[in-house]
């Protein structure tokens, strides 16, 4: 937790910069980071409502996005994050959901595979 917390600090104070410095792209991938590790923290304070408003805006921010044609992808796109964290839940048919629209954005992710394949299980 004490590490998520450093990281939520960390992640706090760049998107202004970047805005100032007229980088609007870098501002929001900060942002979609700052909100995915602020989601986590909410669930691992049972505050599941909270963590997923937060893990959605994070998924739509990154939906809304274009990527820089200079970078790679998400390492984890928002929306599989998303997924794993209704998983986690137990809601695992809107898990399913997140899973297949973040593979139609992002296909053959095997974590996303993965997940759906749990997901539909579960359900």
């Amino acid at each position: 937790m004490k590490t998520l917390l450093f990281l939520l600090v960390l992640l706090a104070s760049p998107p202004v910069a970047a805005k100032a410095a007229n980088n609007a792209y870098t501002a929001d991938q900060i942002e979609i980071q700052r909100l995915a590790v602020a989601a986590w923290m909410a669930h691992a304070d049972k505050q599941d409502q909270e963590a997923e408003r937060l893990m959605r805006a994070s998924a739509d921010l990154e939906d809304a996005t274009e990527k820089d044609n200079v970078t790679p992808g998400a390492i984890i796109p928002a929306r599989e994050l998303l997924g794993d964290l209704l998983l986690d839940m137990r809601k695992p048919k809107q898990a399913l959901k997140e899973y297949k629209a973040s593979l139609q954005r992002t296909p053959n992710r095997m974590h996303g595979l993965q997940g759906a394949e749990k997901a539909a299980q579960a359900g």
